[in-house]
């Protein structure tokens, strides 16, 4: 059911960047790559993907395939019948596509899902005029280190693209937007996780024959992901926990994450199992422990000399996950307080 949503979710997504470009009268649609992934494509994809981009024709369409969808004999980009309109770049190498005079684009392709070099190795442009590039790759910031850069896919520094003369690369591969003086990310334009920052969407990019450049972000996608915090104090039991947790998913309709976070009375008894019901009922909706603490002082206590600051110093010496040692330390020192009669397999 989740897998469904996400993939209708993506789809529409796709359909809205087609429809915005179609209302703003672009000259052209560029993809950066990771448009599909290889090992999850399908006959299915390639037909939706065909249709949406031959609906826009002759709207040029130019993608440079990423280490994600790189360019396979089994991959999409040579299985499906394109629609004359879409251009995908095929070469290791960047290579040019005049769009009008004066006006070049430069691509390349992912031959590999990885270790693909930097594409602007050794590269310049041969003559005047505007120089775009499009292509999949890593921007390597000041002092990265050797063993960091090897796991990057095509990585290129700042110098690589003032040396070039390119007026302009139009990159994807950071699901992190970043518009820069000579590079663009514009950022998964929908949304792949919680706690995502920064305006996400797809990108008007105009440039004049002064080169000066214009940027501007548009939401593309219908989802919401919220991410909420929900403090424990004030609740004693677990009914009244969900009652809230059920509240909160109701007033936010979308994805939601909840993080529990606060006081943990020791009548609060609970793990992430006694949601499964929410999960189901609700589909779209994850719960994550925060920092939680019991509502007595463990460091008092585990200074007793007694059974209690025993169990809690043995506990709290364990090998156990610390929500584990949670659920521990609630149930039994709610057992040793004479509030809960244990039954076997409870922990």
């Amino acid at each position: 059911m989740v897998a469904r949503k996400r993939r209708r979710a993506q789809r529409s997504c796709l359909e809205s960047i087609i429809k915005l470009a179609e209302d703003l009268e672009v000259d052209a649609i560029t993809c950066g790559g990771d448009l599909f992934e290889l090992e999850k494509q399908s006959p299915q994809t390639g037909r939706f993907l065909c249709e949406v981009f031959e609906s826009i024709h002759p709207c040029p369409i130019f993608i440079a395939p990423g280490n994600h969808d790189w360019l396979s004999p089994e991959s999409l980009y040579r299985q499906v019948d394109w629609s004359p309109n879409v251009h995908i770049f095929n070469s290791s190498r960047l290579e040019p596509v005049p769009i009008k005079d004066g006006f070049t684009l430069w691509g390349a392709a992912h031959m590999g899902p990885a270790r693909t070099e930097n594409f602007l190795r050794n590269f310049k442009v041969p003559q005047q005029g505007i120089h775009l590039a499009l292509f999949h790759g890593s921007y390597i910031s000041v002092g990265a280190g050797q063993a960091e850069r090897e796991h990057l896919h095509a990585p290129f520094r700042f110098e690589d693209l003032e040396d070039s003369g390119l007026s302009h690369a139009l990159l994807g591969h950071y699901h992190a937007p970043q518009l820069k003086e000579l590079y663009t990310y514009p950022g998964n334009p929908e949304p792949l996780s919680f706690g995502e920052e920064g305006t996400r969407g797809a990108v008007l990019f105009e440039i004049d024959d002064a080169q000066n450049i214009r940027t501007e972000h548009y939401r593309v996608s219908s989802t919401e992901l919220h991410d909420l915090k929900l403090n424990l104090s004030g609740h004693h039991h677990l009914h009244s926990l969900e009652e809230e947790i059920r509240a909160l998913l109701n007033d936010h309709p979308g994805w939601v994450r909840i993080t529990l976070w606060g006081e943990q009375d020791p009548n609060l008894c609970f793990s992430l199992r006694d949601f499964s019901n929410l999960s189901e009922e609700y589909g779209s909706f994850k719960i994550e422990l925060g920092d939680i603490v019991p509502a007595i002082d463990l460091e008092v206590v585990a200074n007793e000399n007694t059974v209690r600051g025993h169990f809690v110093r043995e506990v709290q010496c364990s090998d156990l996950s610390e929500e584990r040692k949670l659920e521990v330390l609630s149930m039994g020192l709610k057992a040793l307080a004479g509030r809960v009669e244990l039954e076997v397999g409870e922990l």
